[in-house]
């Protein structure tokens, strides 16, 4: 019987050899202002995956698309991005190895599976585990430098060989670099304080913030 993508990073049971990476979540500086005004990292919508109110963040890069991709000299609708401590997130409702709504527009390089098939354990740790599985190094995970992406197959696994397809194969237009991107979600809200927000990114005409200001004499980073 094949096995799941989840039991492929078993074979490795040992701790991973390198800290855990922070968690992002990027989305407009309007959003980004909005959280920190309020206090917390929340959401009113269902996602359309999962059918949950969910959180959405990335391992280690900050990865991101707006849902209008037309341009804009707005500054307010400019990305900008939360730097989170992992373990902010304390018990995640899924971990996958990509963006989950990208997932149909993945191709052929899918064909066959079902996205269930890449589910991982709903641990963080096992971000780390594919990366030192399938990249030569974390930089190159975190510059999403396909050069270092190491293509492999998995006779018991057929999941295996699909994951390196949607990472190397998948059309760049249709699936950005969000289909390397390992993505963790949580049902549960994360306060914006100095023990959770390791740092805040967002464009300098909304730095000088009383919210932000807080935070930064705190000794969260802000740029």
């Amino acid at each position: 019987m094949p096995h799941s993508f989840r039991q492929s990073l078993a074979v490795n049971t040992s701790p991973p050899a390198n800290p855990q990476l922070p968690l992002c979540h990027v989305a407009s500086c309007r959003t980004i202002l909005d959280f920190i005004e309020n206090g917390v990292v929340s959401t009113d919508e269902i996602c359309d995956v999962f059918g949950e109110k969910l959180n959405y963040f990335f391992y280690g890069r900050a990865a991101y698309r707006p849902k209008d991709s037309s341009k804009t000299n707005v500054v307010i609708a400019a990305p900008a991005a939360l730097i989170i401590a992992p373990d902010a997130i304390a018990a995640p409702f899924s971990v996958y190895p990509f963006d989950t709504g990208g997932f149909p527009r993945y191709g052929p390089s899918a064909d066959g599976h079902k996205l269930t098939d890449f589910a991982m354990r709903e641990e963080i740790t096992e971000c780390e585990r594919v990366i030192e599985r399938h990249w030569q190094s974390y930089g190159d995970y975190i510059r999403a430098d396909l050069d270092g992406f190491m293509r492999r197959l998995d006779p018991d696994c057929p999941a295996v060989e699909c994951y390196s397809a949607i990472v190397r194969d998948a059309d760049p237009d249709a699936a950005d670099d969000r289909r390397s991107s390992l993505e963790v979600t949580s049902l549960t809200d994360v306060p914006i304080d100095a023990s959770n927000i390791l740092g805040i990114v967002l464009p300098r005409q909304y730095a000088d913030n009383s919210a932000i200001r807080s935070l930064q004499s705190q000794g969260v980073c802000v740029q």
